[in-house]
């Protein structure tokens, strides 16, 4: 046993103390309990609660700086300082405990499935003192009781906090900057008198800014090409081109939030549904400007009533309907629409197709529809056209 060094590592340590428990399941450890956890203790073997790291600290040391501009130094590598990704943890910490389910799964997709709280736990771990004094030690061969050099703790605290911050990108940070705001609220004491229901004039007003930068932007996006210039059953969205305008959208016009733009369509058009991730809502969205949906329509809504009406076709056409085998690939195919806006051939080695065989096995399941290779990729490009039509 030695002296923790890391003010913040020995804080987490004490916060496991802090953990409830109610009276079952304090019995489960401790069966002589006869109440619910009230307290914790303390037993400290080698006088870690009598150096200077008892003194708890801010995690936050650099509230001046904004969330957004704080992970664009972090991103753009920076920021490897303790004070840096000490904050950024602090501050992603808190807004993972605002995200609904919806949400965590548009950040997760982001981060290439690594939850925010786990990146939260690596960003505090490349930190640990400890740790990276125990991998100086190491580095320079010398007993972890004695003291490595500044610039080899320096050199393994960078390499630490590189390892740790590859899942960030500028996507995420805005995305989470977004959500934060429309999470902020300001309480005013203060009455107010409503003076005018100017509602649907904002909604109005809201809905032409963001329908005109629409249309004097559709022949510079490649999104926006699709969706005007082509007929829309011929040409296959991408998850590439749907991030590509949303990112176009929000360097232009930063304040157009699409929650706040498709909740102003959907009380103008007198719709209930809520709206989804940002992109689905964002291809909604366009859908609705250009004419294609009438009223604003959510786009799982769209692919699943698609999917459901392209199986009935094949199955009236067909000289047998399609299999239970066949059936539940194309499920897998449709789920994987709905967030990703195509399918390809490379997607059938991602989750879950690959946890039931992968892209042989589907081309297996469904070799009946697609006789041939160049048959199964027509077969793809009609699923990607006319699911998403």
């Amino acid at each position: 046993m030695r002296d923790v060094k890391s003010r913040n590592y020995f804080e987490q340590m004490k916060g496991r103390g802090t953990r409830t428990l109610d009276k079952e399941g304090l019995q489960k450890v401790s069966p002589s309990a006869s109440s619910a956890k009230t307290h914790y203790v303390i037993v400290d073997a080698i006088g870690v609660t009598k150096s200077l790291k008892t003194a708890s600290q801010q995690l936050d040391t650099k509230r001046s700086v904004s969330f957004s501009d704080l992970g664009k130094a972090v991103v753009f590598g920076g920021a490897y300082d303790s004070d840096s990704i000490s904050s950024l943890a602090a501050r992603l910490a808190r807004l993972n405990k605002q995200l609904d389910d919806e949400q965590q799964k548009q950040i997760t997709a982001i981060t290439g499935g690594i939850p925010l709280s786990q990146l939260v736990k690596d960003l505090f771990h490349a930190i640990n003192a400890d740790e990276v004094h125990r991998a100086a030690c190491e580095q320079e061969g010398i007993s972890i009781d004695e003291m490595p050099s500044e610039k080899t703790v320096l050199q393994i605290q960078k390499q630490r906090v590189k390892a740790a911050t590859r899942p960030l990108s500028m996507e995420l940070i805005t995305t989470l900057d977004d959500i934060r705001k429309q999470n902020e609220q300001k309480i005013d004491a203060e009455i107010d008198e409503v003076i005018h229901a100017g509602w649907a004039e904002n909604d109005e007003t809201l809905t032409q800014d963001f329908a005109e930068w629409i249309r004097s932007n559709k022949d510079e996006i490649t999104a926006l090409q699709i969706f005007y210039n082509q007929p829309y059953q011929r040409q296959a969205l991408s998850l590439a081109i749907i991030k590509e305008l949303a990112a176009a959208i929000k360097k232009a016009k930063p304040k157009l939030a699409f929650t706040h733009i498709w909740q102003a369509y959907a009380r103008l058009d007198n719709v209930s549904e809520q709206a989804e991730s940002e992109l689905t809502a964002l291809v909604s969205l366009v859908r609705r400007v250009i004419g294609i949906d009438d009223k604003i329509t959510p786009f799982t809504k769209t692919v699943r009533k698609n999917f459901q009406t392209w199986t009935f076709e094949h199955n009236r056409r067909a000289d047998k309907p399609l299999t239970e085998a066949q059936m539940q690939w194309l499920t897998m195919i449709r789920d994987h629409i709905i967030t990703s806006f195509a399918i390809e051939g490379n997607d059938f080695e991602l989750t879950p197709f690959n946890q039931h065989g992968g892209l042989g096995q589907a081309y297996d399941v469904l070799s009946e529809m697609a006789a041939n290779d160049q048959d199964f990729n027509t077969l793809l490009d009609e699923i990607n056209r006319q699911w998403t039509a």
